[in-house]
This record gives structure tokens, C-alpha cells and sequence, in this order.
């Protein structure tokens, strides 16, 4: 691969590598590595990334040159590129738009200790930090809603920061954009997930099943299953 660097945006580096395979994107520590026919796309932060499917993807173009493999827009608000057909943009805050056709879209952390948190789902603005709400690509067991937080807490500790149980309006995100969380467990009895969300002065806490959207509050004894969010 043959490497060259475009510009400097919002004191990042922005660096562009094309090769045959993929080319990759570096926007100061944030990194996006796209396939040649752009159905992959990794993305390399611990910034989120929020993801549109959208088509078709407009070129940003700051000559009137076409080029072919990337064109860059970078100003004020973001750093902008696209490459290989995926269109990608840094936010001011520091997170990823990648809009993209028919594309899988990969989130890989960064930050040490965090490695083992990958292929996170972006499902959109979380609805109660307004920031990308990332769901974790399986469960983390069945178990009581006291045992899932300490759970929670204690990944935390080891480094994987903001991870935690969904709240209820979190957790009717999630439902409404079921089809693209991959490996929900909701065909046994445990079928209902935790919110951390508590209700009946503290006693339960919201749940719902993320197959149909049943659910209510639950006695934090029970065992339901548990799928951990970030934003």
C-alpha cells in the first residue's frame, strides 16, 4: 500500500492509505478500514460510530477534480471522506458517521483493556444520552438484575469503559431495532432482558422481551438475560 497524507482538520492528522484489498482512513486516533467493493467496513474507536444506510453515497469534492478512490471535505464540523463508496464523517465530538449500501459495519475499541469489547451494533442516539448507543454483539447469561450490575461494573473496572445494563427507553431502542442486533436469546423461558431501570420503590426492574415486546417489572431475583449497551 501506498501511503499519503491529505490534511490537517481540528489539529487531527488525516492520513489515507489505498491499497487492492482496502484502503484505510486515519482521522487523528480514529482509524476506518474499507474493502475494495465497500461491503466491509471496520472502524477502529472508542468515539462511536453511528451508521446510515443510505444510497447513494455523494463524493465530497473540494477542486471540482473528481478522483477516484477518496475525495475529502474537511471543515469545521467534521472531517469528511469517501472511500471505496462509504462515506465517512468525524463529527466535532469525535464519533463516526459511515453511510454506506449494503455494507457490515464492523466497531472495533481502541483503548487498552478494551479490546475484547468488538463488533459492537450501533442502533442510533441513545434516547437518553442523545450519544451513539452501541449494543454488545451477544448476551452476557441470564442472571438477577443485582448480579448483571455488578457484572457491568466489574468489566468496567478492567477497561471497558461506559459499558452497562440498558435503561428502559434503551431497552425499547433495542426492540425497534431488533433486526439488526445479532444473536438475541429470545426463545426460551428467560426470553425478557433487564433494563437498569428500577420500578415498585426499588423492589423490580423494567424488562422486555426483545422478540415481541412484552414485559414489565420483574422482581430483581429473577434470572432474565442480559445484553450490555455503551454510549
Amino acid at each position: 500500500m501506498a501511503a499519503r497524507k491529505a490534511k490537517v482538520a481540528l489539529q487531527n492528522e488525516v492520513l489515507l492509505t489505498v491499497g487492492k484489498e482496502s484502503s484505510i482512513l486515519t482521522l487523528g486516533k480514529n482509524k476506518v478500514e474499507v474493502s475494495a467493493d465497500g461491503k466491509t467496513v471496520i472502524a477502529y474507536t472508542n468515539h462511536g460510530v453511528e451508521v446510515k444506510a443510505e444510497a447513494p453515497v455523494a463524493a465530497f469534492f473540494t477542486t471540482g477534480e473528481k478522483r477516484n478512490a477518496a475525495s475529502f471535505d474537511l471543515a469545521k464540523d467534521f472531517n469528511g471522506a469517501v472511500l471505496n463508496g462509504v462515506r465517512i464523517e468525524q463529527a466535532k465530538d469525535g464519533h463516526l458517521i459511515i453511510t454506506a449500501k449494503d455494507s457490515k459495519v464492523i466497531n472495533m475499541p481502541l483503548s487498552e483493556g478494551n479490546e475484547s469489547v468488538e463488533n459492537w451494533v450501533c442502533i442510533g442516539p441513545s434516547a437518553e444520552t442523545g450519544k451513539p448507543l452501541y449494543v454488545a454483539p451477544e448476551d452476557a447469561g441470564t442472571m438477577s438484575w443485582r448480579k448483571a450490575q455488578k457484572y457491568a461494573y466489574g468489566l468496567r473496572c478492567k477497561g471497558q469503559e461506559g459499558v452497562r445494563l440498558p435503561t428502559e427507553r434503551e431497552l425499547q431502542q433495542m426492540f425497534n431495532n431488533k433486526a439488526q442486533i445479532p444473536n438475541l436469546n429470545t426463545d426460551k423461558w428467560h426470553k425478557e432482558h433487564w433494563s437498569a431501570t428500577s420500578s415498585n420503590f426499588g423492589t423490580c426492574a423494567q424488562s422486555k422481551c426483545l422478540k415481541d415486546g412484552t414485559g414489565g417489572a420483574v422482581g430483581k431475583g429473577a434470572y432474565l438475560s442480559v445484553r450490555l449497551v455503551r454510549s
